[in-house]
């Protein structure tokens, strides 16, 4: 079970700014979760959902709606400058510490043991928290039926600890 010191909860509305109460709630704060309202729905326009994967800053865009494999790489180009790129290279430093304190404290010299391993295939376990989790943009801006939003996340004993929204169709 991973553990986290920190949860924020992200919750898409396109009225997160049309109101006071909204305009004054629109983060809150509770121990170590925290709920901020956001103003994007599936109605936005593109520029609001830029915005909304700028701030997320998540590793990886899955576009769900496109035409052909040229359309979906140009909307991962679009999305390119937005995306978090350095939680690869945090994940691999991680790993190397982490194997270089385990290393030192069984008596190992450490870089010598380190199976910190910079090819692909040992990136299998990548150290990813909350934001940084893929986000799916289903960028049906002109499609008819843009389906049903997903339902809300299942309660917790507190009110405020919901966890990042991720979309899957």
């Amino acid at each position: 079970i991973r553990t986290y010191s920190h949860v924020t909860g992200f919750i898409p509305t396109g009225w997160a700014e049309s109101s006071n109460w909204n305009r004054k709630n629109a983060v809150k704060t509770r121990g170590h979760y925290e709920v901020r309202l956001y103003a994007y729905s599936e109605h936005s326009n593109f520029q609001e959902l830029v915005t909304f994967v700028d701030t997320l800053k998540p590793t990886q865009v899955i576009p769900t709606v496109f035409s052909d494999d040229n359309d979906r790489k140009n909307i991962l180009k679009r999305f390119q400058p937005h995306l978090n790129k350095t939680a690869g290279v945090r994940a691999f430093l991680d790993k190397h510490f982490r194997n270089n304190n385990n290393n030192n404290n069984n008596g190992g010299n450490g870089a010598a043991q380190s199976s910190a391993d910079p090819s692909p295939s040992n990136h299998n376990s990548r150290h990813q928290d909350g934001p940084t989790d893929p986000v799916v943009i289903d960028d049906d801006d002109e499609q008819e039926d843009a389906g049903q939003p997903p339902p809300p996340p299942p309660q917790e004993a507190e009110p405020s600890s919901a966890s990042s929204h991720k979309r899957k169709d």
